[in-house]
């Protein structure tokens, strides 16, 4: 491994823990935050739309984006509006401001995540290993991980919210840094890594990525370059289906297990926490794997997987006094087999719709995600209101199901362009 990868790497992991580190930190601030602003906890949902279209927006455009400016740059402007929206919110109760102001900084949060996950993510594809490619996603577990620990000792020892986002400045600086410092490295790295792809295809009519300091060589259309062929497409639909079933899991089975089967908070906690776990740590062991068994068998396993602890999700309300242990294994279990689809399917994608089209098409794909995990929530909210908590496990196990059957069809269509 060369030096500018080693470094590359480095500050890729860091940035991926700053990316899960506000989730984590929403999480526990929210009570006390909606309080501070005078509104219900319920405005979580409202709070949540402004990060999405900022999302949205800059994962979209982020192809656009590093193009002219080159990853680093890209990377570090995607650091800073972090770091405005946490300073945004460390603001709030200090200057007495109110929801508006939440919203504008939760908007700028979005916007800098979108850049930072899309363009490391195309990044990512292009020049990193599979295993490199599942520790980075890894890295965004411990930061999500960690984020509830730091505001929960903050607000035990300050007992200011605001102070958690203030403490949070401190990895944005740090990783701002990192980026400023390893540019030479980042464009060293894409440089070999397009230098080994111009070697093993010498005939290869595709243009390479390329992207190393903000210039290229055309910019044509998205038309023009294919991207509404139909691995693009389906590709982009894909990742909206399967964030869907990720984000069901790790935000509405704790309501399952509480207010639908009675679990007690304390044991639906450990469970809901150990999928996060498992996801975690599935993360790192398959990034191992992935260096001796191909990235489309896992793929396919895994899914296998989740719809096999979907299908037992279903039958954990009939498992009598066997509940919780049911249940452990069927969310655990899930865990474990949602690690590796997200950084396997963005590693797969240039082998999928081609390099040329690659680096565009992660942005569209991180998009389609976001979108999937915002609108699978409010379908899910909406059957939850009109039947019953019970459905969740259904709409898990749909969604697993349509999953799998997409990305056979997608494989099939990337093999006949």
């Amino acid at each position: 491994m060369s030096k500018h990868l080693r470094y590359s790497l480095a500050v890729a992991f860091a940035a991926f823990v700053l990316l899960g580190f506000p989730d984590g930190l929403l999480s526990v601030a929210w009570p006390s935050a909606s309080r501070s602003v005078n509104v219900s906890i319920g405005w979580l949902g409202y709070l949540m739309i402004p990060f999405s279209i900022g999302f949205f927006f800059a994962s979209s455009g982020v192809g656009s984006l590093v193009v002219r400016f080159g990853y680093a740059r890209s990377f570090s402007l995607g650091v800073a509006g972090m770091m405005a929206g946490l300073s945004g919110f460390a603001m709030v109760p200090v200057f007495q401001l109110g929801f508006p102001a939440l919203l504008a900084a939760n908007l700028l949060i979005g916007f800098g995540a979108g850049i930072l996950d899309s363009g490391l993510n195309a990044y990512a594809a292009h020049y990193f290993r599979p295993k490199h490619t599942n520790w980075l996603h890894a890295s965004y577990g411990l930061g999500a991980s960690a984020g509830p620990l730091v505001m929960t000792a903050v607000l035990t020892l300050t007992g200011g919210w605001h102070w958690g986002y203030a403490v949070g400045l401190i990895p944005g600086a740090l990783v701002l840094l990192g980026f400023l410092l390893a540019g030479a490295a980042i464009r060293r790295t894409a440089e070999e890594g397009d230098s080994r792809h111009d070697a093993e295809l010498p005939h290869s009519t595709e243009h390479p990525a390329g992207v190393v300091d903000g210039t290229a060589e055309r910019t044509p259309s998205p038309a023009a370059e294919g991207y509404l062929a139909a691995p693009v497409v389906l590709s982009v639909v894909l990742f909206f289906l399967y964030t869907g079933s990720e984000v069901l899991i790790g935000q509405w089975v704790y309501s399952l297990l509480t207010l639908h089967l009675g679990v007690a908070e304390v044991a639906a906690g450990v469970i809901v926490g150990g999928y996060w776990i498992w996801f975690t740590i599935g993360r790192v062991g398959f990034g191992i794997l992935s260096e001796r068994v191909s990235v489309g068998a896992i793929l396919r396993q895994a899914m296998i997987a989740m719809v096999i602890g979907s299908g037992l999700l279903l039958l954990v309300p009939y498992a009598g006094p066997l509940l919780l242990p049911a249940a452990a294994i069927a969310v655990w279990g899930l865990g474990v087999a949602c690690a590796p689809v997200f950084p396997l399917l963005i590693a797969e994608t240039p082998a999928r719709v081609g390099r040329h089209r690659s680096l565009r098409t992660v942005g569209f794909q991180v998009a389609a995600a976001n979108l999937g995990a915002v609108g699978f929530n409010g379908l899910t909210g909406a059957l939850v209101d009109t039947i019953s908590l019970g459905v969740v496990p259904a709409v898990i196990a749909a969604s697993s199901l349509a999953t799998i059957i997409l990305h056979a069809i997608v494989v099939r269509s990337a093999a006949v362009q």
